[in-house]
């Protein structure tokens, strides 16, 4: 059996780790052996309960997991620490359980990896998830054109270039990264897996409609700074001051009080919105319960690189999406398959006639069953192992 180390800054004992990293690779691990080296929060390590079930889950199939305490608080420190421990592990790695090559789940695990290839010729997949340097100036976090910058895109540079493989989220990324870099042959080396969805979990089996009470929902972070909480606001505002039929829930690990204070400030709506902190394994049964969804994104090129993970579950769950436009191939997806309403605008205007549109969506029999047809066609899960498997086997 090959030995693959997967390296990523996302923890395990997160929501996106156990979707979008063990959902994958337990499947996978049934031929490749993995270890897997992951940066964890002490407040999630801090939860003995969940980390060894998580434990337990790696165990069962054969996967071994190394994790790294992530330091929330003391960033530089936290990211310069990291650099050495996960180089340190990875050296290891390679030199003990004879690793055939890597995956690098995001850019700061590519930048190991890259090392880990000039230093032992290491073959490794760039996994790149977003357009992290991108993302990092629209945040004010970085000034285009500073030496930090141009040594991360030089970095960039050489994964593109050195990767064996390269996978994007989405094809609004690779055809921005093919016109920024065209003489890197960028598009026949990668591969566009979105985030997908383990749909046996996320199903349509417990959903039932009732139109005289309509739960709307909000799921994963909506204070990370690249979420429109504004648009948010209007939105609950606009739907909770028009349909007194309308709730809203908001599933997410947000501090609680501070999400309040951004979207009920003046506490109107103290009894219809509700929030809390779920388990990835208790969120397809939560998810049943709603009727629709609604999550809006700073759109921006960093954002090309995006595809909401939360899209995934929701449609495997029959649940549409009311969202805005510039984010990845949300667009071209809600269009094409006719699964939510768009926001063009951030005007009152179109606010009002986009959620006015979006409840008579919901109330349309056939959507669930739109929304279940397009996740099999665009996020199953099998078809992301596909796609895996196809990259694996080729560097092998």
């Amino acid at each position: 059996m090959k030995n693959i180390l997967y390296i990523t800054r996302n923890g395990l004992l997160e929501p996106l780790g156990q979707s979008q990293i063990l959902s994958y690779l337990g499947p996978l691990s049934k031929t490749y052996q993995f270890h897997i080296i992951s940066f964890e929060k002490q407040k999630n390590i801090s939860n003995e309960a969940h980390y060894k079930e998580i434990q337990s889950l790696c165990k069962k199939n054969n996967i071994k997991w190394t994790s790294l305490v992530y330091l929330e608080n003391r960033r530089l420190w936290s990211i310069i620490n990291g650099f050495i421990q996960l180089i340190k592990l990875c050296i290891k790695s390679i030199r003990h359980d004879s690793v055939d090559f890597i995956h690098a789940r995001s850019y700061f695990p590519a930048f190991v990896a890259l090392l880990m290839h000039k230093i032992f010729k290491m073959p490794f997949v760039f996994d790149m998830r977003a357009l992290w340097p991108e993302e990092l100036v629209e945040a004010g976090r970085l000034k285009e054109k500073s030496i930090s910058w141009q040594l991360i895109k030089l970095l960039e540079r050489e994964c593109l270039k050195k990767s064996f493989a390269i996978v994007s989220l989405t094809h609004a990324a690779l055809d921005y990264l093919h016109k920024v870099y065209p003489d890197f042959s960028i598009k026949q080396k990668t591969s566009v897996i979105p985030t997908c969805a383990n749909l046996e979990c996320f199903n349509l089996k417990n959903r039932e409609f009732t139109p005289n009470s309509i739960t709307i929902s909000c799921i994963g972070s909506m204070l990370s700074g690249w979420f429109k909480i504004d648009i948010l606001k209007a939105v609950v505002d606009y739907m909770l001051s028009n349909y007194p039929n309308i709730r809203f829930e908001f599933l997410t690990r947000d501090n609680k009080e501070k999400l309040l204070l951004k979207i009920d400030e003046e506490h109107k709506w103290t009894n219809r919105i509700h929030i809390d902190s779920v388990l990835f394994k208790d969120m397809p049964m939560r998810l049943s319960n709603h009727d629709g969804s609604v999550f809006f994104f700073t759109a921006n090129i960093s954002k090309l690189g995006s595809a909401p993970t939360r899209m995934a579950e929701l449609l495997g769950t029959g649940i549409p999406v009311l969202t805005n436009c510039g984010v990845g191939d949300v667009d071209k997806i809600v269009l094409e398959h006719r699964v939510g309403e768009l926001l063009n605008s951030e005007n009152e205007a179109h606010i009002k006639v986009a959620c006015d549109n979006f409840i008579e969506l919901i109330k349309n029999k056939n959507i669930a069953q739109q929304c279940r047809f397009t996740a099999e066609a665009l996020f199953a899960l099998d078809v992301g192992v596909v796609k895996y498997r196809n990259i694996y086997n080729k560097i092998l």
